[in-house]
C-alpha cells in the first residue's frame, strides 16, 4: 500500500512538472518587440502614419506587415522563414505558403506541386489530389507507374493518386511465377499499362 501511495504521489509530481514545462514553451515563443520595431534602421519599421505593431492581437491585419496574430496567445509575432513550422499561410513571410506545415517558396498556381481544388485548376497533364491530406497539382501517372489506389480508409484520405496517362488503364500486374508465392501486396499491385 504504502508502494502505490508513493507512486502516486510521484505522479502527482511528474504532471505537476510537465505541465509547467509545457506552459512555459508556449509562452517562449517570442513575440514581437515594440521597442525594436521604433527604431529607425528596422527593416520592418513601418514610419507612416500613427501604426506601430501592438502587442495583443486578435486578427493579422492589427499586427501590422511582416507580422501575424498567434491564435492561442493573442500576440504579435515576426513571420517566418523557409522551412519554419507553420498552421497557415499568414504565418509565413510574403512570397511563401505554409503547405504540409511548413514555410516554403509559393509555387505558381497549376503547376505541379501548387495547391488546387478541381483537376481544372492544374496545367494540363497534371491532376488534383490530396498528398499528406492537402489538395495538390501532381503529374498524371506514366507506363509501368503504380497506380493502386486503397478501397477506403485513411491511406486513400490522405494519400491519393492521379489517374493514368491518356492511352494508358491501370490493370493488375502480370506475375510469370506462381501467384502462391506472391505476397499479398504483390498480388494487389496494379500498374499503368497500354490498352
Amino acid at each position: 500500500m504504502k508502494r502505490y501511495m508513493l507512486l502516486a504521489v510521484f505522479l502527482l509530481a511528474f504532471a505537476e512538472v510537465a505541465d509547467s514545462v509545457v506552459y512555459s514553451w508556449i509562452l517562449s515563443v517570442n513575440p514581437v518587440d515594440t521597442d525594436e520595431r521604433k527604431q529607425t534602421n528596422s527593416p520592418d519599421n513601418n514610419t507612416k502614419g500613427n501604426s506601430t505593431v501592438q502587442g495583443h492581437c486578435r486578427k493579422d491585419r492589427q499586427c501590422g506587415p511582416g507580422n501575424y496574430c498567434h491564435k492561442h496567445n493573442g500576440l504579435c509575432h515576426a513571420c517566418k522563414p523557409v522551412e519554419s513550422a507553420c498552421r497557415r499561410n499568414n504565418m509565413c513571410c510574403t512570397g511563401l505558403e505554409c503547405v504540409f506545415g511548413f514555410c516554403r517558396k509559393a509555387v505558381p498556381r497549376g503547376t505541379e506541386g501548387a495547391r488546387c481544388r478541381k483537376d481544372r485548376k492544374c496545367d494540363s497533364g497534371l491532376c488534383c489530389v490530396k498528398v499528406h491530406g492537402e489538395p495538390i497539382c501532381r503529374r498524371l501517372l506514366q507506363e509501368g507507374e503504380d497506380c493502386y489506389v486503397p478501397e477506403g480508409g485513411l491511406g486513400y484520405s490522405l494519400n491519393q493518386k492521379c489517374p493514368c496517362t491518356a492511352g494508358l488503364i491501370c490493370k493488375k500486374l502480370k506475375h510469370r511465377h506462381r501467384k502462391r508465392f506472391a505476397s499479398r501486396l504483390e498480388r494487389k499491385k496494379r500498374v499503368c499499362q497500354r490498352l
